[in-house]
């Protein structure tokens, strides 16, 4: 989302606006809790993320084997 405003501020002034990348946080101790390894599989979760891929679309990630 941006939001561009343009403001009399009846004197000379100089504003600035940064937009950070949008970046995706995966919280180890949630994977481990689920049986899910961490591996080349969440590289592509966070690209089909940022992507803005819907929230329902099926991914697969892969479970450690239980003995």
């Amino acid at each position: 989302m941006s939001i561009h405003a343009f403001l009399d501020h009846k004197v000379a002034c100089l504003a600035f606006a940064l937009e950070e990348k949008s970046h995706v946080n995966i919280m180890k101790n949630r994977l481990l809790e689920l049986g899910l390894p961490t591996g080349p599989w969440l590289a592509e979760l966070k690209r089909e993320i940022l992507r803005g891929e819907p929230d329902d679309k099926p991914f697969r990630a892969w479970r450690e084997k239980q003995e």
